[in-house]
């Protein structure tokens, strides 16, 4: 399972999370939370966060602190904020996020 980032643009399209051979990937693993950084045309910088459809909410913690009570989230961050995200799901229990792309190992995506 692949997680993808478009920001709109023509060809911003970006893998942020994958996750291979695992439940995930099949009709057991319904359910991921998966973040990464944007930088906005104005030059702000922010961590996204964004769940499935049982997620009803996101938490962020580390250098930047936010809560969210939906499947998606959009804090303002520094480029190099260490943060990590989990997920609450309808069932009240708590979701990690899917672990970040290799390929998108500088976590910041432009658009």
């Amino acid at each position: 399972m692949s997680v993808v980032l478009r920001t709109g643009a023509e060809d911003a399209v970006r893998v942020v999370a994958r996750e291979d051979d695992t439940a995930a990937c099949s009709r057991f693993g319904q359910h991921f939370v998966a973040q990464t950084r944007w930088r906005s045309p104005q030059g702000d910088w922010y961590v996204l966060a964004a769940g499935s459809r049982a997620v009803t909410g996101l938490s962020v913690t580390g250098d930047v602190v936010a809560e969210a009570e939906r499947r998606t989230l959009a804090e303002r961050a520094l480029k190099d904020a260490e943060t990590e995200v989990s997920g609450r799901l309808d069932s009240g229990d708590d979701l990690p996020t899917l672990p970040v792309d290799a390929a998108d190992s500088t976590r910041a995506v432009t658009g």
